[in-house]
C-alpha cells in the first residue's frame, strides 16, 4: 500500500492499481495481470520484480513509478539471486537519479548501505528491531560474529544500552558502512567494531578475557563450523545465550539444535533450547529459524 498521500492519488490506492489505470493503454491485458504487487522500497530507492514477460517494459513502468511515487528517486530491477563470497545481490539500475547508496530508517535505527553490493531483507524486521532487543538484558556483553552492516548490532545498541557490543564483519564493503552507521547512530559508545574473520578474531577476545553474554551467529546457512570458535566465548560456571540461525525443514528445528548439540559436548558445555522461532518461509517446506540456547 502506497503509504501516504502523494499527488492526486488517494494513499488507500495500492500501486499495482495505480499502475494498471495509468498503462491501461499501453500495455496488452496479459501485461496488466503482471503487474507486481509488492516492491522493496529502501529509503528513496525501489527495488522491483518483474516477471519475463514484462522486462521489456521495465523502463516504461519505472518511470511510471517515479511519476505516482515522488518519494522515489531510483528504481532498480531485481534480476534474482545472490553471488560470490560475500552474498551479493543481482539487481540493475532502471531509471531516476544514478545512485545505488541508500539510507533506510527502521524502528528508529539508521542503515545506510549499497543496494548493488550488499543484502538487505525486510523480512527479518521483527527480529532484528524488536524481539532481539526485547531480549538483551541490561550491561550484557554482546559478540555479534557476522555483524555487517550492523544488522543486529544497532537496534540492540539503540534500544537495549547493553555494556559493549564487539562487531565483527569480513566484508570491507560492510565494514566500512558499519562504521558509518554505528556513527549515524550515535552508538560509538556500545559498539566496538572489528574487520576481519570471526575465527581469528574471536580467539583474540577470548585471550583477552572477553566472556559472553550474548553470541549473536546471524547468518545463512547456519554457520555450524564457527560453533567451536563462538564457545570460547562461553564460560564454567556461566551463563551464556547464543543466537543461532538456520533452515528448518517442516519448521523442525531439532537438527539445528543437534548441531549446537554436538559442539557443546565437544567443548564441555551444556545446551539448553530456551526458545525457538521462524522468521519467514524460505521456500517449499523450508523455514528461516532462530533458536535462542542457553550454554553453560
Amino acid at each position: 500500500m502506497v503509504q501516504r498521500k502523494r499527488g492526486k492519488y488517494s494513499n488507500r490506492v495500492p500501486l499495482k492499481e495505480q499502475l494498471k489505470k495509468r498503462l491501461t493503454n499501453v500495455l496488452t491485458p496479459e501485461e496488466l495481470t503482471l503487474i507486481p504487487t509488492g516492491y522493496q522500497i529502501i529509503g528513496d530507492i525501489m527495488l522491483l520484480n518483474l516477471k519475463p514477460p514484462l522486462l521489456h517494459q521495465q523502463l516504461l513502468i519505472a518511470n511510471t513509478i517515479l511519476e505516482i511515487l515522488p518519494s522515489i528517486k531510483t528504481v532498480y530491477l531485481n534480476t534474482g539471486g545472490i553471488t560470490g563470497q560475500f552474498r551479493e545481490p543481482s539487481v540493475k539500475y532502471i531509471t531516476g537519479e544514478k545512485k545505488s547508496t541508500a539510507r533506510h530508517v527502521e524502528n528508529h535505527v539508521i542503515y545506510e548501505f549499497d543496494i548493488e553490493k550488499i543484502m538487505f531483507s525486510k523480512g527479518n524486521i521483527n527480529e532484528r528491531g524488536k524481539n532481539l532487543p526485547k531480549l538483551v538484558q541490561p550491561r550484557e556483553i554482546i559478540v555479534d560474529m557476522f555483524a555487517g552492516i550492523g544488522y543486529f548490532s544497532l537496534p540492540i545498541a539503540v534500544h537495549a544500552r547493553p555494556s559493549h557490543i564487539y562487531a565483527i564483519e569480513l566484508n570491507p564493503t560492510s565494514y566500512m558502512f558499519l562504521e558509518k552507521n554505528i556513527q549515524l547512530n550515535k552508538v560509538e559508545g556500545f559498539i566496538i567494531p572489528f574487520q576481519g574473520n570471526c575465527m581469528d578474531i574471536v580467539p583474540n577476545l577470548a585471550r583477552d578475557g572477553i566472556i559472553a553474554d550474548r553470541i549473536i551467529m546471524g547468518i545463512l546457512p547456519a554457520p555450524k563450523e564457527y560453533l567451536p570458535t563462538a564457545l570460547q566465548l562461553t564460560q564454567s560456571g556461566k551463563k551464556t545465550i547464543l543466537h543461532y540461525e538456520g533452515i528448518a525443514i517442516r519448521r523442525d528445528v531439532e537438527p539445528l539444535f543437534q548441531e549446537v548439540r554436538d559442539a557443546c559436548d565437544k567443548a564441555g558445555r551444556s545446551p539448553t533450547l530456551r526458545a525457538w522461532r521462524i522468521i519467514k518461509n524460505y521456500g517449499p517446506f523450508k523455514y528461516h529459524a532462530v533458536l535462542d540456547c542457553e550454554i553453560s
